[in-house]
This record gives structure tokens, sequence and C-alpha cells, in this order.
């Protein structure tokens, strides 16, 4: 408390939070884990024996184990760790087009049992990006129009949050959301423009401002790493990637310069990549110019976009060996340093009873 200082009520933490695990989605095989797959192969990522291309794979293995998101000790193990946090709400992901209804209403129904049971949870809502009004119209007509679980709804300006592209959007979505719209990446980036009603939710350091309509502070973004095809692990610290045998991704080096950076900014409201995304699917080279972790691959060689190893991921929920839950404690470290804490109660004296 005494170098955090007073609970600050006008900061706000928001997590990615991933529902595609889940066996419509692809995972009636499986698990394949890279780090256990190149483990066999002595490391040789051109001789592994991979899964199915396209499929998914497990960057590594949970602390949980590899499990899928209708699982009901999952969620609310999940729900514990990220109130215990000081998250305020799930950033639930439908980039894809797919809104996994199964999966966020089990959440649901999961968290007002446990709200009625006096524990915590945080709240929620949804970033779209492929197909962006009809993933929003889908949310607002099975969720948001039925009043459904409101009590769980992420509020920004007195309206449910959502972040999507508004373009093109009918006057009933407009009316009912606040709207952001979000993505990857600030500089010269079309799609941010001159920040305005922009939420990225990941950027190279220094990381951009998120504004409101009138051109104030209102956010940034702090991630674990970047992606393996941009050569930007948990170690990196600029201006490059250190070599393999000089990372440490037991340190949080990337997460704390980044959450340096959103401290100095200090906007109202931190997005943070991210919590529970594990898996990615597997592609193959087809030009001999393209980079992976920093290197070019001949065609055919296999390649992650997103997630790849333990150095190459984004995951801050705790993982089975490796560097165990030292990012969740790094998170809150940095949580507290941002919206502060409820000041302790001081010990009493003795007193006879």
């Amino acid at each position: 408390y005494d170098q955090v200082g007073d609970l600050r009520p006008d900061k706000f933490i928001g997590i990615f939070y991933f529902l595609w695990a889940e066996n419509e989605a692809g995972f009636k095989t499986g698990p394949y884990d890279v780090t256990k797959i190149l483990a066999t192969a002595g490391g040789n990522l051109i001789n592994a024996t991979w899964g199915p291309l396209y499929g998914f794979h497990h960057w590594s293995q949970p602390y949980l184990n590899y499990y899928l998101m209708d699982d009901e000790f999952v969620i609310r193990k999940h729900a514990q760790m990220l109130a215990d946090a000081g998250v305020d709400t799930l950033i639930l992901d439908a980039t894809n087009a797919f809104t996994y209804d199964n999966i966020w209403s089990k959440i649901a129904n999961i968290y007002i049992d446990m709200r009625l049971k006096s524990m915590r949870t945080p709240k929620f809502c949804f970033i779209t990006w492929s197909s962006s009004e009809q993933t929003v119209r889908k949310l607002y007509e099975n969720l948001y129009s039925q009043n459904l679980y409101r009590d769980l709804w992420f509020f920004w300006n007195d309206k449910p949050l959502i972040l999507a592209n508004p373009d093109g959007f009918p006057s009933d979505l407009l009316n009912f959301f606040t709207i952001r719209e979000s993505w990857a990446w600030t500089k010269g980036q079309a799609w941010f423009g001159d920040g305005r009603n922009k939420w990225p939710w990941i950027d190279n350091y220094p990381q951009g401002r998120g504004l409101n309509e009138s051109g104030q502070l209102e956010q940034t973004c702090v991630t674990v790493a970047g992606h393996p095809v941009m050569n930007i692990g948990r170690s990196f610290d600029g201006p490059t990637q250190h070599e393999p045998d000089q990372i440490n991704p037991m340190i949080g080096t990337y997460f704390s310069q980044q959450w340096e950076q959103a401290l100095k900014i200090d906007p109202s409201f931190i997005f943070v990549t991210g919590w529970n995304e594990w898996i990615a699917q597997r592609f193959v080279q087809t030009s001999s110019t393209n980079s992976f972790i920093g290197k070019q691959w001949p065609i055919g060689t296999t390649f992650f976009v997103d997630e790849f190893i333990q150095e190459y991921s984004r995951d801050i929920e705790p993982m089975f060996g490796g560097h165990g839950d030292n990012y969740y404690y790094q998170l809150i470290n940095y949580i507290r340093r941002f919206k502060g804490m409820t000041k302790p109660d001081l010990p009493s004296g003795p007193q006879t009873i």
C-alpha cells in the first residue's frame, strides 16, 4: 500500500480471453504440443512430426492441463484468479466471426452462481473484427436485446462496451453500445487513423494511445509478447530479439517494458493481452522469403502466426513447468501500481475479553 497508494476507482483493466478451445472448433483430436513435438525431434522444426495442417497446436501445457473451455472447474478457477488480480472485465474473443454462444453462456451462468455465493468475478464484453456487423448483430440478438446476464455486462460511458468496426452499423446497434474499434498495432496503420474511438489490443513498444471521440486519452494496451512471425518474444527489449542462447522467458522482460510505458501514459483503461490463448493453427511456408522467429525457412516448413513456444507466446495463465505462475504475479503487481489498493486495516492492540 505504501508503494501504490489508495484505490483509484476511475482505472479499469480488461484482459483478452479466448473461448475457442472447444470440440466444435476442431479439438476432437490432439492435443498437439509444440514444445513436446520439438523435443522429440531434437528441436528440428523441419523434420518434426506435426499435427494436421491448419490443426490447433498448444505452444505448451497449461497448469490446468489441456482443458476445453466448457470445463466448469476451469471457468471458476479463471474467475477467481482474475478477480483476485483486479481484472474488471474479460474481453471475449469473437474476432473470427464465431461467437461461441455455448461457451459464453456457460461462463455467464457460472459467474452468476458464484456471485450469488458472495464470490467475485470479472464482467465481460466482446471484441470483434471479421464480419463485425454480423457478429455484433448475433451477440445483440442472443444476449443484449434479451437483457440476459446484465449484471455481468461491462459498461463504458453508460452503455455496454463492444469492440467493433462500426462502419455501416444500423442505428439500433450504434445507439445501444459504446463502440470502440480494436485491432493490432497503431503506428502507420490505416485502421487506427488519429486514434479516436480506437483501442488497440496489441502494439509494439512504445505503445500508442487510444482516444475518445473528443480526442482525450482513454486507453492503451499491454502485451506479454508480440508474434513469432515478427520475432518479438517474451524476452524482447528492443531494438531486436535476443539470440536463442540469450533469451529468458521466465522474467517477463517485454511484459514489464510494456507495463512501464502504460503506467507513464496512465489512461483510464488498459487492455492486457492475454490470459488463455495457448493455441495457434499450423501453417506451412509458401514462400522462402517469409520470416518466422527471425529466420527464413524453406517452402513447406511449418510455422505459426500467434503462438509457438514459451518464448513466443502471450499467455499469463500459469503453465505447467517453465515460468509457472510468474506472469500472474507480475500482472497483479502492475495492476496494483495502476489501480492502487484498499488501505489495509491496522492491527489493534491487545484487548481483554
